[in-house]
């Protein structure tokens, strides 16, 4: 495996911090793993048993992420004719347990008023707008830190994210680049009540 993975790394085309978040996944848990496996070699059953292992140690979301890259190497595996079929592709047997999902928690006005206070307190007026702006808005950190004034339209209400609108860090480099995705690239509107 480590050798196709190899090969596979230098297809990759995504993002500075999506090839960050990759490599991570991949030199801490699948190459450990499978990297002196042949790749015809892995079978489901195999993966099965690793991803329960995983499931003890780490969160639902980080093992998800490691399944989903290690599938794609061995998509990747099958489009380049190294395997038949891909052993990693999702299987639904038996019962399965449905886990009702969470209730993410969400801040009430007064509470978000309450959090940039105290922001307000201990760093900067600045900092306190950026958490307001972030619970009314639903913007993401890298465009709350991407934004720039001429990003702002108060007469018309609006916060423009552009396509270079984005501050990223990888690896301890920040660099303004494209937001998560095309769909991010957006205005949000009606933010006066917001950031006035």
């Amino acid at each position: 495996m480590a050798q196709w993975a190899q090969v596979w790394w230098q297809t990759v085309d995504v993002g500075d911090n999506t090839e960050a978040f990759y490599r991570s996944l991949l030199t801490r848990h699948v190459l450990p793993r499978w990297g002196a496996t042949p790749v015809h070699q892995i079978t489901p059953a195999d993966i099965k048993i690793w991803l329960n292992t995983l499931n003890t140690a780490y969160a639902t979301a980080t093992v998800t992420s490691i399944r989903k890259l290690l599938a794609m190497l061995l998509t990747d595996a099958v489009d380049n004719g190294l395997i038949t079929t891909n052993p990693a592709r999702s299987q639904r047997r038996g019962r399965g347990r449905l886990q009702p999902r969470r209730e993410r928690p969400w801040a009430d006005e007064h509470q978000v008023l309450t959090i940039a206070h105290r922001v307000y307190h201990l760093a900067s007026r600045n900092q306190a707008l950026l958490v307001i702006t972030a619970a009314y808005t639903g913007m993401r950190w890298g465009e709350l830190a991407g934004l720039h004034r001429d990003n702002l339209d108060l007469p018309n209400s609006r916060l423009h994210i552009t396509a270079s609108g984005a501050l990223h860090e990888v690896n301890g480099h920040l660099s303004l680049g494209h937001p998560k995705t095309l769909a991010s690239v957006r205005t949000v509107t009606r933010v006066c009540r917001t950031i006035g």
